[in-house]
């Protein structure tokens, strides 16, 4: 009798560590806050309901970390904003597994929760400069590697302040040029410049350079030489589909124009007419993860695209 008792008693304690044991392995990613005590906003924000917005009136921007286990071999490092148009964030179609499909080729990915509405549309392009001099400044001392390898990737309308980072705002714009009550702090002396950007069924660019909205069916984008806004190197990657979605305009004209400056590509599919992921999905778009992961490689000096193209 003893001994049964005994018997159950362990296999008592044995249940009850379970949980421990479970959170203990816990590997979910980490979320980290880009902001400091201020945000920069808009001041009308003070007076914003959030009775039917998508995030609630405390929500604060921040970085979900897909860490690779050894950084010493991260090719580099890629800031992910999913579409949603500027309404909501479809994380789990767009994000997470872009994420996730940037970590098995190698590379560090950092899922960006920005702002929608009720705010301006220049404060979610504020907050994704932010996630780049905040990873800049900080990813050091939580050991990110690569750190000199930072691209931007976007779904729809996460592609349009992903591009509105790297064109209107970028090294150019402090974020108290634009809300002039915000105090700028050391992460904002950071540069916001990137090594590339990516752009899936992007729209237009939603803002001009001080700020203010725009129409996204009329980008300014048209960028000639001489112009201030012009970056010096900016390749990008632009995915559109190719049966009348509204980006397509976008993404030609926004390729047209940096071609010129850089070396950019741009791929369209067939028989897309909506908003899309990574391509899986669709029939004529199954090549998209090996394009992206080819640009990338060109793009972080992994692939010689002269020696490719002679071959």
């Amino acid at each position: 009798m003893k001994r049964l008792l005994s018997m159950i008693l362990c296999l008592g304690l044995l249940v009850s560590a379970l949980p421990a044991a479970s959170a203990q392995a816990d590997t979910s990613p980490e979320r980290w806050e880009i902001w400091g005590e201020a945000m920069a906003t808009e001041p009308e924000a003070e007076g914003y309901s959030f009775e039917k917005a998508f995030d609630p009136a405390d929500f604060r921007p921040a970085l979900t970390a897909y860490l690779l286990d050894d950084q010493s071999a991260a090719k580099g490092n890629v800031i992910v904003c999913s579409g949603g148009g500027d309404r909501a964030r479809s994380n789990s179609g767009e994000g997470e597994p872009a994420c996730e499909f940037l970590n098995s080729i190698g590379y560090n990915a950092f899922l960006l929760d920005y702002r929608v509405k009720p705010y301006r549309s220049a404060s979610a392009t504020l907050d994704v400069q932010r996630a780049v001099r905040w990873l800049k400044h900080n990813g050091g001392s939580r050991g990110v590697g690569a750190l000199d390898r930072i691209a931007l990737m976007g779904f729809s309308a996460g592609a349009m302040h992903c591009y509105a980072e790297a064109i209107a705002f970028s090294d150019r714009v402090t974020p108290d040029s634009v809300y002039s009550a915000y105090v700028c702090d050391e992460v904002d002396a950071e540069p916001a410049a990137v090594a590339a950007v990516i752009c899936v069924y992007a729209a237009g660019m939603p803002h001009d350079t001080a700020g203010d909205d725009v129409d996204i069916k009329a980008p300014i984008l048209l960028l000639e030489e001489g112009d201030a806004n012009a970056p010096e190197q900016l390749p990008a990657f632009f995915f559109a589909g190719a049966s009348g979605h509204f980006a397509s305009g976008f993404c030609v004209t926004a390729y047209q124009t940096l071609n010129a400056l850089t070396d950019c590509e741009l791929h369209m599919y067939a028989g897309i007419k909506g908003p899309f992921g990574l391509g899986t999905e669709y029939d004529g778009a199954d090549q998209m993860r090996s394009q992206l992961d080819a640009f990338l490689g060109y793009t972080f000096g992994y692939h010689d695209r002269n020696r490719q193209n002679a071959a």
